[in-house]
């Protein structure tokens, strides 16, 4: 269980970066599939380290005791195997998958090498064309701009191809960044501290359904918070930026870097 969380965990982070693309994304998610699949011959490093402490009695110095003879171990290679089919099940259909296919010919560390039998004189170049008329971009440029791309072993990215490379990074990989929007609106319900988590379960205890709920009271303390220059629902003001205070001391010390 630890060998596998230690792995999820380590995905999770990599599919929640800034910078991730869905080429990338679904690189990690095939991978990984393959690694759950290959722990059910080979032990990982925390189930590595159970056998040898049941071999020898002790883990970290503490004598180990029989199980219960209720307590039912868990299945390891239906484990594993129940792990790299769900994550099968979060791939992309196969519309996305193709579109994530032609995205790869601008990544040069899957491109063949020259003892693959591939002719690189043309390589891709079906791929950028599909790519061009989805995102309808001009065809002849982004295409010579490849071929440089292509001769300079993927080291310089023209001019032209750049526009391709926007589009492809302005494909969502994952829902973090919206999820961090949603935090951002809502700092203190999604802070639960102390206080708020309390308050929270509270209402939803002892609170009246919503049936007989009366918002009369909170609308009229909103309509006076509108009074003292909040935005209503149907404004079309931008919003004021609050200055925001920082600490004096904080601000000495980034005058040293100024």
């Amino acid at each position: 269980m630890l060998d596998a969380l230690k792995e999820l965990k380590e995905l999770s982070e990599a599919l929640q970066r800034n910078d991730i693309t869905v080429v990338r994304a679904s690189q990690l998610i095939i991978r990984q599939i393959r690694v759950f699949r290959s722990m059910k011959e080979k032990n990982g490093l925390y189930v590595a380290e159970a056998c040898k402490a049941v071999a020898s009695g002790t883990f970290k110095d503490v004598a180990l005791r029989p199980a219960p003879k209720n307590v039912v171990a868990i299945n390891k290679n239906q484990f594993c195997e129940s792990l790299a089919s769900n994550l099968e099940k979060r791939l992309l259909p196969n519309d996305d998958m193709e579109l994530v296919n032609k995205f790869k010919v601008l990544d040069p560390d899957v491109w063949p090498d020259g003892d693959d039998g591939v002719d690189m004189a043309q390589y891709g170049e079906q791929e950028i064309a599909d790519l061009c008329a989805k995102f309808r971009l001009p065809a002849t440029p982004v295409r010579q701009s490849f071929r440089d791309f292509r001769d300079s072993g993927g080291k310089k990215i023209p001019n032209e191809l750049k526009p391709l490379f926007r589009c492809l990074h302005s494909l969502p990989a994952s829902n973090a960044e919206c999820e961090r929007g949603f935090s951002e609106m809502t700092p203190t319900r999604a802070s639960l501290d102390l206080k708020t988590t309390a308050a929270l379960m509270f209402m939803n205890i002892n609170g009246p359904p919503l049936s007989i709920f009366s918002p009369v009271s909170y609308a009229t303390l909103w309509l006076g918070r509108l009074a003292e220059g909040r935005r209503g629902a149907g404004s079309t003001e931008c919003m004021r930026k609050r200055q925001k205070v920082h600490d004096a001391k904080l601000v000495k010390f980034w005058q040293l870097f100024a």
